[in-house]
């Protein structure tokens, strides 16, 4: 399938941006690991139903970290983007019951409606994968090409 030239730009920018923007959203829940490893402990006790302690939210925020650095500058595209958009996809199904409480009528909180941000961002992770060979403003690209 051959994209009309006159969207290629378009279509190379907007990737760019979303794997950019992805990457940061990524980055910053990695961080959030090493600077509140308490706050790590208890989404994954709460969401995944998993103890998370110690050394191993540490490892974890390291690897989530890589990750997240490989998504933002486009490396190794088929398995960063697709192992990116599947953890946030597990991530996301994991807040089911906020995803169907959106005003928080079960659990009383108001803020459970910002549950809701994870799904167009699985729609846009999904996408830049679904469309990694378009996506040439990245450091795969410049390896292959010696240019962007």
């Amino acid at each position: 399938m051959e994209i009309i030239s006159v969207a290629k730009k378009p279509l190379t920018v907007s990737l760019a941006a979303i794997r950019i923007t992805f990457g940061i959203f990524m980055l910053i829940w990695a961080l959030d690991k090493f600077i509140n490893p308490a706050h790590a402990t208890a989404i994954w006790d709460n969401f995944y139903h998993l103890p998370l302690k110690g050394y191993w939210i540490f490892v974890t925020a390291l690897g989530q970290t890589l990750l997240a650095l490989a998504v933002i500058v486009g490396f190794l595209k088929r398995w960063s983007y697709g192992l990116a958009f599947l953890l946030h996809l597990i991530s996301t199904l994991s807040t089911w019951k906020q995803l169907l409480d959106p005003w928080g009528f079960q659990s009383g909180s108001p803020t459970v409606a910002l549950f809701q941000a994870a799904v167009p961002v699985v729609a846009a992770s999904l996408a830049i994968y679904l469309l990694r060979e378009y996506d040439t403003w990245t450091f795969d690209n410049w390896l292959k090409h010696g240019k962007f």
